[in-house]
């Protein structure tokens, strides 16, 4: 229960960071932002473009390059799912 909970944190943390890897760290923080990760609630394009002092272009375009980095990420290091992480 809440040892196994937190492994099951440790576990996702891991492989989300293994996603994450060759991120840079304003691009995480933007992406973060937008799905909510650590927040309360997802942020909208329009409200992350104001706290980032971006375009609402490049924010969708720095959001579009973490998930194709995300992508190749996750076929490189073969993981089909963050289910796999959690037992």
């Amino acid at each position: 229960d809440e040892i196994d909970e937190k492994q099951n944190r440790l576990a996702f943390k891991k492989g989300l960071n293994e996603l994450l890897e060759g991120i840079n760290n304003r691009d995480r923080r933007i992406l973060f932002k937008c799905f909510g990760i650590g927040l309360p609630r997802a942020m909208k394009p329009v409200e992350v473009s104001e706290d980032e002092d971006l375009s609402i272009a490049r924010v969708s375009q720095i959001i579009q390059n973490c998930i194709s980095k995300m992508k190749k990420n996750a076929e490189k290091k073969n993981i089909k799912d963050l289910s796999k992480y959690l037992r």
